[in-house]
């Protein structure tokens, strides 16, 4: 017989062995042989499951025996035999045993969820992003106020999150989930405040880092961020820091009445301010007679200590170089260097030469130029009010090792209201203020 022959005759039983089987009555049990011979004949396809969950595959049916390697969740296996706990599978090119409740036929597999969309949050502030759930771990970087994160895992005090492409743990009271997140603030790159005076933008959050350039009174600035009590702002093209107290919003606070005079002077200057003192002088050429921001202030000052019975004289204003040159060498003559420096400043050094200083007296002359000014109805009034018209006491008392000269309760130096109300504040010196020397 011919090959061709064989296999049609093959094919041709082999259908008819199944139409036997069909037809043949339910009530008739095949026997042990006849079984086989439909097993052998029949369909080759095999019965596939998939992996409820990572699974191994061992090399027998037992937890005992050896791992073949791990089938992860939802791979899909040959079943080849076996019932009950375990069953005899393949997997890819691999062949062996794995724990019935762990795979699920493809049919019976309900369809696999959607995949979790990450929750994400956003920093409510700048926060650390640390190596490990503690603030002794490393810092990594910092997360910026608003930054998106991806939560992975975590609850309570501390949660894992990836930014960008690091990973690392955050405090989670400094994150929202994005639903809960109020509106995003203003971007940075709009003015949303404006210099209440003349104020230095600095390279750091301190008076020591270097002025990168002097904003203007009422120049507008973009918020970035906070450290303490310095801004990070953008001003034009320049970003770097300010000191917080001379900024305000824009919109919620009216020009000041007593601004700071202009920084259009020689000299040294912090934040604005025109500092003269035993250490900081002026050029003898410097000649600018009485500041008119200045006399305005103290015209306004004295009008208004009138209307409450309170009369204040101007006992003495500005000084040139060459006038305070002759005065102090007279109280060397007369008193000694020693003595003449607690009180007097030597040329250039006196603040009166800047047009900003006045001493002022009451009714009774017994008192100008003494300390009991302090006590009287006038010293006590000026004591409580002058920063309000920003007047700043300049030499206070016990601060003579700081400023170098003795209490002077009627030596008042114009810094106008903002900065002067905001030093009082604080009961410091401008040396103290400014944490810079005095003598």
């Amino acid at each position: 017989m011919t090959k061709n022959k064989l296999t049609t005759k093959a094919a041709v039983s082999t259908a008819v062995l199944a139409l036997a089987i069909s037809i043949m009555p339910s009530g008739n049990a095949l026997s042990n042989t006849e079984f086989g011979m439909i097993q052998a004949e029949a369909s080759t396809a095999t019965t596939t499951h998939v992996a409820k969950g990572n699974v191994n595959l061992r090399t027998g049916g037992s937890l005992k025996d050896k791992i073949v390697l791990q089938i992860p969740k939802g791979g899909k296996v040959e079943y080849i035999s076996g019932s009950g706990t375990w069953f005899h599978v393949k997997y890819g090119t691999k062949t062996g045993y794995v724990h019935s409740d762990y795979i699920t036929k493809i049919e019976e597999a309900a369809p696999e969820p959607p995949k979790a969309t990450p929750e994400t949050h956003f920093a409510k502030s700048n926060v650390n992003l640390r190596t490990g759930g503690s603030l002794k771990d490393k810092i990594i970087l910092q997360i910026p106020k608003g930054g998106k994160v991806e939560y992975i895992s975590g609850s309570g005090t501390w949660v894992k999150v990836k930014y960008g492409t690091k990973m690392g743990y955050v405090h989670s009271g400094y994150l929202t989930k994005i639903e809960e997140a109020a509106p995003e603030p203003p971007k940075a790159n709009l003015p949303t405040h404006f210099a209440k005076s003349n104020v230095n933008l600095r390279t750091g959050a301190s008076t020591k880092h270097k002025i990168v350039l002097q904003i203007p009174k009422n120049g507008k600035v973009s918020y970035i961020s906070k450290s303490s009590i310095w801004y990070k702002v953008k001003y034009g093209a320049k970003t770097g820091y300010v000191h917080s107290d001379y900024l305000a919003k824009i919109g919620t606070a009216a020009p000041s009445k007593y601004p700071a005079p202009s920084t259009d002077t020689p000299g040294k200057y912090v934040d604005g301010i025109l500092i003269v003192n035993k250490k900081y002088a002026l050029p003898s050429t410097y000649n600018p007679g009485v500041n008119a921001t200045a006399k305005k202030a103290l015209d306004a000052m004295i009008a208004d200590a009138k209307k409450q019975s309170v009369i204040l004289k101007i006992t003495s204003s500005y000084r040139s170089y060459w006038y305070q040159n002759t005065l102090y060498n007279n109280y060397v003559k007369k008193h000694g260097k020693t003595k003449a420096d607690r009180f007097s400043a030597r040329p250039g050094h006196s603040e009166h030469q800047t047009g900003l200083a006045f001493d002022l007296g009451g009714v009774n002359q017994a008192h100008w130029f003494e300390e009991s000014f302090a006590n009287t109805k006038e010293g006590k009034w000026l004591a409580s009010n002058a920063h309000k018209y920003g007047f700043h006491l300049r030499y206070q008392q016990g601060k003579e090792d700081i400023t170098g000269y003795m209490f002077e309760p009627w030596h008042f130096r114009y810094i106008g209201e903002d900065n002067a109300t905001k030093i009082k504040a604080t009961g410091k010196t401008l040396e103290e203020y400014f944490n810079i020397l005095g003598k």
